[in-house]
Formats: structure tokens, sequence, C-alpha cells
């Protein structure tokens, strides 16, 4: 962990410690994602490949698998045959498929509770496990916890230099623009670029009507903005947006999200 070496194999080198413990058991490590809504493939290197995309994405909820049990509980869960339990229900087949008679899982925690994963070891027979796995398993499931908290580290680390950067970068151009038009265009361009956006637009409230009209773009095709230039957005079509802007840096508008904000048909 401490050289660095990529998340992926770090995990799987975890796994393969815990193997050791008995000749016929095999690991896997599922991290959270979708904003804990779900559980992803980590690590499994000692389980088929269909057996791992099988489990990617499973549902973190009571009953669901012992790691989606274990995940929605928040502590270990331990089941003995998964051909008889009910939490199995849906997977019975792909057990059998897969030769697993038993799963134990074990949640990954963060340092203030945050759910980062799961932990657990299948055995071809059914039966518990014995008190060296508990004990080796709390030892790797701290190991996954750093491991984990320190990529998320990593990423946040390299966001913040990336977007200094462009900050920076934004910074010196609009110091060097004299004309505000010059300006617009570059603060357009940049953060289309920085946000890996398709288009950017700045519309200016003209004093006169208090309308909102387009006055630069990056991205657009030259028909497209010659089009879109000659636009003028009544104040009051734009009240609910603006009435959510005046109070949040920001507003995402989407099919799914905050559609209510913008006229029928503005999208």
């Amino acid at each position: 962990i401490a050289s660095g070496t990529p998340l992926a194999r770090q995990l799987e080198t975890i796994c393969r410690l815990i193997e050791r413990l008995g000749p016929h058991l095999r690991t896997s490590i599922l991290l959270a994602a979708e904003g804990g809504v779900r559980l992803a493939h980590g690590a499994g290197p000692s389980l088929a490949a269909a057996y791992l995309e099988a489990v990617d994405g499973l549902e973190i909820r009571d009953g669901n698998g012992t790691c989606g049990t274990a995940a929605a509980r928040r502590e270990p869960v331990f089941t003995a045959d998964v051909q008889t339990d009910p939490a199995w229900a849906a997977y019975r087949d792909l057990a059998r498929a897969n030769d697993i008679g038993a799963c134990w899982s074990m949640p990954v925690l963060s340092s203030d509770g945050e759910l980062l994963g799961t932990f657990a070891s299948y055995a071809r027979t059914p039966g518990m496990p014995s008190e060296e796995w508990l004990e080796s398993v709390r030892h790797a499931a701290h190991l996954v916890r750093i491991a984990v908290q320190r990529r998320r580290m990593e990423v946040e680390r390299d966001e913040q230099i990336f977007l200094s950067r462009t900050l920076a970068e934004l910074g010196r151009t609009l110091i060097s623009s004299i004309e505000e038009p010059v300006l617009l265009q570059q603060l357009c361009r940049k953060t289309r670029e920085a946000l890996g956006a398709d288009v950017s637009h700045v519309y200016l409230v003209d004093p006169e009507d208090g309308a909102f009209v387009p006055t630069a773009g990056d991205g657009d095709t030259p028909e497209q903005w010659e089009q879109l230039r000659v636009v003028r957005i009544a104040r009051e079509l734009l009240g609910p947006v603006l009435a959510v802007v005046e109070t949040t840096d920001s507003v995402e508008i989407s099919a799914e999200r905050n559609s209510h904000l913008l006229p029928a048909g503005f999208q």
C-alpha cells in the first residue's frame, strides 16, 4: 500500500493472503459504489470471471446475499449453507455452478463509519468460519480500509491539482484579456475544456428590459452560434432557475433532475 501500487493489485494481494488460511478458501472484495447503493467488483483472484461479473453491482440491502446483507447491516454476516439460506434464494444456481457451499462476509468501514465495501470468503462445503479466519479477516478489512482511503485521497489530490492548474490558467487568461468579448470567449473555452463539456455559453442581462442575451460561447458550429446569438430570453421565463442560483453556487438541470425549473420545451 505504501509503495503506491494500483488499488486492484493491492486488493488482490490481500485476498491471496487470506486464502492461505485454507486450501479451499476463495475470497472477494466488493467496493461501495453509486453513493453506497451497490457493491462493485474490487478483487477476487480465485473466483470465476462469470461469478465476479454476476455480483458486480450487487444491491446493498438486507437479505440480498451475504455481502449485500453485511453491507446493509454494517456487521459481519455468516451464511453456513447458501443452498438453504433465504438471502441466497436468487443466487443458489450461481453458487452451485461455482462450487460455493458457505459464504462469510465482513463489512469494511472507514474511520468515521462510512461503508467502503465488504470482504468475503467462500468455502466449498457448508460450515462456519474459524476463529483464525475471523481474526485474520479483521486485519484484512483494516488493510482494505487503508488502501481504499489512500486511493480516495490520491484521487481528490489529483482533482484539486487539475482544478488549481485550470483556475491559474484561466486567471492568467482573464488578466491578459482587456476587451470584454475576448475575455468572455476565453472564459467559455477554458471552462468547457475543464469540465469536458460539449458547449459553454455566457448570457448577459440587457439592462433595458432585463432579458438574457447570449454574449459568448464555445463549442458551437458557426451556424449554431448564428442562430443562438439572436435569441433573447425573458427574465420571467428563468425565474425558478434564478431563484435557485441566488442561494447556491450552481444548479444541474437534466431530464431526470430539476427539469421543472425550465419552461416546457425549453430544453
